[in-house]
């Protein structure tokens, strides 16, 4: 069982990772029911919505009875230690996928997952019909995409300092010129106030529904 918890990047790797586990023989069940409390189960996390149901990616959300089996085995580790196994990003091992009952609990951010995954990514997320059109589309020559993020990302002290931004606009011009800038951020108030993004063209702001998100990621710059 594979949980499938976070915002939208965090769900598209979880989705890859599940899906190089079915590909390796695996049978592979996913839990999404972080998106069922926004208090409870969600407390110390920011509450974030299911983008794409488990069918676009071809998986199954675990049953009922399934999901008491697992809840009781963690519960009982002390007993079940030789059916089962509960796994984060850091403990991973592959030899534990050999016991009977695997709960994996993490975010699997690794970008060589997303390569390896990026035709059964593309063909997913492309039965939506927006996002496929977007795909489809041509950009604008000579167009240009910067994401800032901040929002959570200051309280965890993660966030990247507007030198690091000027910095990137310079190599890339370095290397070619663009005529139109496009920004997507949490907090546009932010990045209305720094002068390196005074050109943009437009500043996108977060959304928060699923329906909203995918318009967000359907958008490009075109021609």
């Amino acid at each position: 069982m594979i949980e499938i918890k976070g915002g939208f990047g965090n769900q598209i790797f979880q989705f890859c990772f599940a899906n190089i586990l079915r590909q390796k023989g695996y049978r592979v069940l996913i839990n999404k029911r972080f998106y069922d409390y926004k208090s409870k189960e969600t407390l110390n996390n920011t509450y974030r919505n299911l983008i794409f149901h488990e069918k676009y990616f071809g998986f199954r959300n675990i049953n009922y009875i399934y999901f008491k089996i697992f809840e009781f085995m963690n519960k009982h580790r002390k007993f079940s230690k030789k059916f089962y196994s509960k796994m984060k990003d850091l403990d991973f091992n592959e030899k534990n996928l050999e016991k009977k009952f695997i709960h994996l609990d993490g975010y699997w951010q690794n970008i060589d997952n997303l390569i390896s995954q990026k035709k059964f990514l593309i063909d997913s997320i492309s039965k939506n019909k927006k996002i496929y059109n977007s795909i489809n589309s041509l950009p604008k020559d000579n167009s240009l995409m910067v994401l800032v993020r901040r929002g959570d990302y200051i309280e965890m002290d993660e966030n990247l300092d507007i030198k690091f931004y000027e910095n990137c606009l310079q190599e890339f011009k370095k290397l070619k010129s663009y005529s139109s800038l496009t920004v997507f951020t949490d907090d546009v108030d932010w990045v209305k106030k720094q002068k390196i993004f005074n050109n943009s063209n437009s500043i996108i702001g977060p959304e928060d529904s699923s329906e909203e998100v995918i318009n967000l990621f359907s958008k490009n710059v075109t021609k």
